[in-house]
């Protein structure tokens, strides 16, 4: 079996060749897995009675880097690490705002 090139990023396939014959296959990938990870997460958090999930987070839409009062029709980047971690789903798997020109972390 030969696997020789992945198509995609969350939902994917693998092309692979056993012998002759070639098959595309589903593949999980770790974006795909970080993806659902937080998308559970939120909800067991908000189900527990948690309050600080802008509501992308609630939705389970993947964007980070929003304040905790963003909503679906008015997003608002955060200005530093410490504003866009109010938000559960930014601080789930780590995130970082620059300060440009910088080279720092806000």
């Amino acid at each position: 079996m030969l696997v020789y090139k992945l198509f995609g990023n969350t939902n994917t396939t693998a092309r692979i060749v056993v012998e002759i014959r070639v098959y595309d296959i589903p593949v999980l990938t770790g974006n795909s897995l970080k993806h659902w990870h937080s998308v559970y997460l939120a909800e067991v958090y908000i189900t527990l009675g948690g309050k600080h999930a802008n509501e992308l987070c609630k939705a389970g839409i993947g964007f980070r880097g929003y304040k905790l009062e963003s909503t679906l029709d008015d997003t608002k980047a955060a200005t530093s690490e410490n504003e866009a971690i109010e938000d559960v789903c930014n601080d789930i798997h780590g995130f970082l705002i620059t300060i440009k020109g910088q080279g720092k972390i806000g």
